[in-house]
């Protein structure tokens, strides 16, 4: 039952921080859906690498782990991908915010890993936890910039 409630408590982090994000700096709906998109194809793709090649597996004994893929795929890493993309248009390093958010998510999983069941194989460690955290994130924030320079040029801001 541990194992839901640390599911529950980072998808609610990442609707507080995405909801917040949104009300410090408002941004235009298609931006952040388009963002919220583009994580969860991101999401669903290193999730899949990752039981392809058993680097590793989320499985909650409450839920299963189909509902386990679904829930962080759609409901836990996108939120956070359109909170980093609302500031990245406001924030004035862009790189120290991606390695932010990065190394917050790699430290959130640090810390909730004793309780979880949360299955780890092939020499996998948190250095390249953070590196599976880093590349869509990079990613967001190049899709991001690119959704904003496209944005500004037509002044739909």
């Amino acid at each position: 039952m541990m194992d839901v409630a640390f599911v529950v408590l980072g998808i609610s982090l990442g609707f507080a921080c995405c909801y917040w994000s949104y009300r410090l700096f408002p941004a235009p709906p298609i931006y952040c859906i388009s963002v919220y998109l583009l994580m969860c194809c991101l999401a669903f793709i290193i999730t899949t690498l990752s039981s392809w090649f058993d680097w590793w597996q989320f499985t909650s004994p409450t839920l299963g782990q189909w509902w386990s893929i679904l829930l962080t795929n759609l409901l836990y890493y996108p939120p956070y991908a359109v909170a980093q993309a609302i500031l990245l248009r406001n924030f004035w390093s862009n790189i120290l915010l991606t390695l932010a958010v990065a190394g917050l998510l790699t430290l959130g999983e640090y810390l909730i890993h004793g309780f979880s069941s949360f299955v780890v194989y092939h020499h996998w460690n948190f250095g390249f936890t953070f590196l599976s955290y880093l590349v869509p994130y990079t990613l967001v924030w190049l899709f991001a910039s690119k959704i904003k320079t496209r944005y500004l040029k037509r002044g739909r801001e």
